[in-house]
């Protein structure tokens, strides 16, 4: 390791991408104080930077462009034994590098926004940086939808059905058998297999209607009534029609 060499690399000010610029402070590690006769292995650039195979030898591609660094003398690696086809390559290092056009180059010492290997972004490992987030993408933007209005699904008369509240306040102000009503309503849907989104909402309807019979409203005469003993006419419902909002009509 030269202390030269290294010192440098850091406090250079051309090659400001954080990959190339970790690659070259590896690579510094291994030269001497001149800056030559630097081979560390790519899987050891790897475990310096902390980035992939890929991104280290595309870094080296680019300060090799740059003018950064030059491949050396090949024959120093050979001279440590290793054998030829594990041989990695030598790098010398400029440490007096001045760039001939930085303008050319762009002030942070790359070419373009794109890696000239393979055409990724200098910023990331690999393909393009994340699109921006378009407006409908932002949480604040985004519709409140819910789950309730769009993802009920229509099912059968539940066997513990009672009336809740709001139903039981409309049958008392329509004046209205609510005991008699439930037993005729769950009868006559049960029998029918009905299936609805909302079943209170159904015989909030089927109340409203129960009225309507026993007003002996003007669009039902002429049709059949009820039974002797019922006083809202429900015994016929060949007149009922079910909404496809869940909710039924006579």
């Amino acid at each position: 390791m030269s202390i030269e060499a290294m010192g440098w690399a850091i406090k250079q000010k051309f090659v400001k991408d954080p990959a190339a610029r970790a690659v070259l402070i590896g690579l510094a590690n291994h030269a001497y104080a001149d800056g030559t006769d630097a081979f560390p292995s790519v899987e050891t650039l790897v475990g310096y930077s902390g980035y992939s195979e890929r991104t280290v030898q595309n870094k080296l591609k680019l300060l090799c462009e740059m003018g950064i660094i030059k491949k050396g003398n090949q024959s120093i690696a050979l001279a440590k034994g290793l054998r030829p086809d594990r041989c990695p390559t030598v790098y010398d290092i400029n440490l007096n590098y001045t760039p001939e056009d930085e303008d050319e180059r762009g002030a942070n010492g790359t070419r373009g926004a794109n890696d000239d290997m393979n055409g990724v972004q200098m910023t990331t490992e690999r393909g393009a940086g994340a699109a921006p987030e378009t407006s409908i993408n932002r949480p604040f933007n985004r519709p409140n939808i819910s789950k309730g209005a769009c993802g009920k699904k229509a099912t059968s008369l539940p066997e513990d059905f009672e009336p809740n509240e709001t139903a039981i306040a409309k049958a008392a102000e329509l004046n209205i058998d609510i005991a008699e009503q439930l037993e005729q309503f769950k009868d006559w849907h049960t029998a029918r297999g009905s299936t609805f989104k909302d079943w209170q909402a159904a015989f909030r309807t089927w109340l409203r209607n129960a009225k309507k019979f026993a007003q002996g409203s003007p669009q039902y005469r002429g049709k059949p009534r009820s039974t002797p003993g019922m006083h809202t006419g429900l015994s016929d419902f060949s007149d009922v029609q079910t909404r496809e909002d869940g909710t039924v009509d006579f």
